[in-house]
């Protein structure tokens, strides 16, 4: 009976590594043939060879099985064109199919299922994943914190395109001594206080990655720290009367905005960036006092600093623009001031100028630590105790009152305001008798507030 046409012929034949070559010519579908010839291995039961009009030959493994509906089925598994693989090897891929319906599986269904899978999710990105720190997480700090952690992770950039699955805690660590070896060649005095913080940072950010399920572990937490157990100490480098009666004047040569900035950190004691950034707008001239918002303090909270009559006379000599509300600004109030370290290396030019000994290195920060000191030293005549305690130094710092206070701070707005008014008075006036330009200096002991 004459095969139809479009009908696989199927012909039995002894595979000898030898003759394939003879099978293929011998078996190849005549010109116009539609269908391939299929040969059966007379040695090994599934496997065979299909040999395509155009002259193609591949291996192929077929067996039975069933499908989802319980159907009998003969499914056919391609094994590889005869040019690429080897008799031998391909009866053995063979054998290994065969072996895998033995125990109940498809290889030809899962060999589909596989190919049509939708591609394995893209891993994230280092830099995909700091972006997404910044957004989500990054932005529930303070500014100056934000700028800090944004400065340490862009200097990241050669791990951006790197999966963030990838990094790993030598690459970490090899990064943290990186930024203490280059503060020790720039002769830094807080290289490891530079490497810790950044160590901080990514142990935060890797934490959040894990969190977010985009790595397993979190590979800078059990880095230590650039110092040695107990090694870390806090800052103690407060400046003393006679560098602040040399400090006063550099400011005033340095003028606005640096100089002012730096006159409000040393008469105010805030924090850095809660100065640079003080607004017009939070500050009542005629009820001297300063409002800063709970987003604008790095304790989270609100709090109001009083203005000592030097703080106004600083706050008068500066210039209103149009811009902008910023108070210390080099854009007409649209920005904030920036380019601290340019800035302190000027007025440390200035100091220098007056022709005293070499000042020791001192920070912006320091002016806070400056005030607390000096408060803390002011006596009441015929008394051995401060004349403000450590809850009103602690309350003019904006330091955490719930030790004091426990739950009655959270309702205790105007906690201490007139303590605080009358301590930052006292220290104005100090102030003014430090940088008398007769260069009188009065010890700070037994003074009245």
């Amino acid at each position: 009976m004459a095969k139809k046409e479009g009908e696989t012929q199927r012909h039995h034949e002894k595979f000898l590594a030898s003759n394939i070559k003879a099978l293929i010519r011998k078996y190849k579908p005549k010109p116009g043939a539609k269908s391939p010839t299929e040969l059966r291995d007379a040695k090994m039961t599934g496997f065979g060879m299909r040999i395509t009009p155009s002259g193609h030959a591949s291996y192929v493994v077929q067996y039975s099985t069933r499908n989802s509906l319980g159907k009998k089925i003969r499914p056919r598994y391609p094994i590889g064109p005869v040019s690429d693989i080897s008799l031998a090897d391909a009866r053995d891929l063979a054998r290994d199919v065969l072996a895998q319906v033995r125990q109940g599986k498809d290889p030809a269904r899962e060999r589909i299922e596989a190919r049509n899978a939708p591609p394995p999710p893209k891993p994230h990105s280092f830099g995909e994943a700091v972006d997404r720190f910044v957004a989500e997480e990054l932005i529930k700090q303070t500014e100056g914190s934000q700028q800090i952690a944004k400065s340490y992770l862009a200097r990241l950039d050669q791990w951006r395109d790197r999966p963030i699955k990838d990094i790993g805690r030598l690459e970490i660590i090899d990064f943290v001594d990186a930024v203490v070896a280059s503060g020790r060649r720039e002769k830094q005095h807080g290289y490891r206080y530079a490497g810790a913080r950044v160590l901080s940072i990514l142990r935060v950010f890797f934490g959040w990655a894990k969190d977010k399920g985009l790595i397993d572990e979190n590979p800078a937490q059990a880095i230590r720290s650039p110092f040695a157990r107990g090694e870390k100490k806090s800052r103690e480098r407060f400046l003393t009367e006679v560098e602040i009666a040399r400090l006063w004047p550099a400011l005033d040569k340095m003028g606005f905005p640096f100089g002012s900035m730096g006159k409000m950190l040393l008469v105010t004691g805030q924090r850095r960036a809660e100065v640079a950034k003080m607004r017009w707008a939070e500050v009542d001239l005629e009820g001297a006092l300063w409002t800063l918002s709970s987003d604008r303090t790095k304790a989270d909270r609100e709090h109001l600093v009083p203005l000592s009559s030097l703080a106004l006379e600083v706050l008068a000599e500066i210039p209103h623009f149009n811009e902008g509300d910023f108070v210390f600004t080099t854009t007409a109030g649209a920005k904030p001031v920036s380019g601290y370290s340019k800035a302190k290396r000027a007025i440390d030019e200035l100091i220098a100028s007056d022709g005293g000994e070499p000042m020791d290195e001192w920070r912006f920060h320091d002016l806070r630590r400056t005030l607390a000191t000096h408060i803390a030293g002011i006596r009441h005549p015929g008394s051995r105790e401060p004349a403000y305690p450590p809850h009103i130094l602690g309350a003019v710092l904006n330091h955490s009152p719930g030790a004091l206070m426990g739950v009655t701070s959270v309702y205790n707005r105007w906690a201490y305001l007139e303590e605080k008014r009358e301590a930052l008075e006292a220290w104005a006036n100090r102030l003014r008798a430090i940088s008398d330009p007769t260069g009188k200096v009065v010890t700070l002991e037994n003074e009245t507030a």
